[in-house]
């Protein structure tokens, strides 16, 4: 428990870094958590504070999108495809599925989570 929420917590913590690169563990984290805090707000809270932890949590995956596209090989400027509808679905899956560079590339090291 106390690992998955210092994952998450790190994940938050690096809102402002578009920089480097980011695992597929480090977004599945942030998606399956995200999920399941938005059912608790939603159930324990409503609407409106759900609304607030969305626009939260849009700002922390805008940074962490752009570093797993930099994982990949590609360039952070492809997380504006997240914006546009369908597409985004496209690129959430290209996020959640495709496998790391193997090794350093030109945004950097390898991260240190297992992929």
């Amino acid at each position: 428990m106390k690992k998955w929420f210092s994952a998450y917590a790190l994940t938050f913590s690096r809102y402002l870094d578009y920089r480097g690169r980011s695992s597929r563990q480090e977004i599945w984290n942030f998606a399956i958590n995200t999920l399941i805090i938005d059912f608790f707000i939603l159930l324990l809270a409503g609407d409106m504070p759900m609304a607030v932890f969305h626009i939260v949590a849009m700002i922390v995956l805008a940074a962490l999108a752009v570093r797993r596209f930099h994982d990949i090989g590609l360039s952070g400027w492809y997380a504006i495809a997240l914006i546009i509808p369908v597409v985004n679905l496209c690129a959430f899956f290209v996020l959640l599925f495709f496998k790391s560079v193997p090794g350093e590339n030109r945004y950097g090291p390898r991260p240190a989570q297992a992929d």
